[in-house]
């Protein structure tokens, strides 16, 4: 989060550059590091519609309002 940079490419280096360090580990559990990297990908395909909704440089107005308003809703349970 602290790159600020939420482009595919840009997601899938970082993935790749985590799987090449983890290698022991991913041996150790007995996957293969196209398994790995499959998985964690899998799992990221998240993070650019996440970044879309919720970051950016300045608030974003729909993210507030909603979030307020699952806030009313909690309270008034």
């Amino acid at each position: 989060m602290s790159e600020n940079c939420w482009q595919q490419d840009w997601i899938e280096e970082k993935i790749d550059e985590v799987i090449r360090v983890n290698l022991v580990n991913i041996v150790r559990i007995d996957m293969t590091l196209q398994e790995a990297s499959r998985e964690v990908k899998a799992r990221a395909k998240g993070l650019i519609a996440f970044a879309d909704k919720y970051l950016g440089v300045t608030p974003k107005v729909s993210t507030a309002f909603a979030i307020r308003s699952q806030a009313l809703t909690f309270l008034m349970m």
